[in-house]
């Protein structure tokens, strides 16, 4: 039995990490599965566990600034988007705030919704009496919430590029 462990243990750190990098690239572009965030824990779990004798400092600082601009970088992003197609800077807040909610409750999807219907609805509210006299203002809210949409769907390909990023720095670290 100890013959196992003894070919096993020096693998499991670079199954983990191979397991979170895979997993957390995947992450990246389908909602519900953490990306960037997953392949961020793998390198700290592998740099601890292997006792930074594989990665030194600045891979891991280099990897987590990455890997948070990827993370924060994805909400604003939604919202970008939803001020690009009319919304104001409520309505650009709500499609952030939607795509959080929706992701964190509705996945995998959830976030694509949310983003629009966060900025749909503060629209609509922000404009509920001027939409009663005027039907411009409710296509106009229609408009910002299908921004927000797309602006969710940009989001992905953000975080996965920053995903792509953080992989090649950790390999680089590796190399090096």
């Amino acid at each position: 039995m100890s013959e196992i462990w003894a070919v096993v243990l020096p693998v499991l750190p670079w199954l983990v990490l191979s397991v979170c990098v895979l997993v957390g690239l995947a992450g990246t572009l389908l909602p519900g599965i953490p990306g960037g965030g997953l392949i961020l824990a793998g390198i700290w779990v592998f740099a601890v566990w292997t006792g930074f004798e594989w990665l030194g400092w600045p891979t891991l600082a280099l990897t987590t600034v990455l890997a948070t601009i990827g993370f924060v970088g994805q909400y604003l992003v939604s919202s970008y988007g939803a001020q690009k197609f009319g919304a104001s800077k409520w309505g650009a807040v709500g499609a952030a705030v939607g795509f959080l909610v929706g992701m964190l409750f509705w996945p995998p999807f959830g976030g694509l919704v949310g983003a629009f219907l966060g900025a749909l609805t503060v629209e609509m509210y922000r404009n509920r009496e001027a939409i009663v006299t005027e039907d411009g203002q409710a296509k106009k809210a229609a408009w910002a919430g299908f921004g927000a949409l797309l602006g969710s769907m940009a989001s992905f390909l953000f975080e996965f590029a920053f995903g792509l990023a953080v992989v090649v720095v950790l390999i680089i670290g590796l190399i090096v």
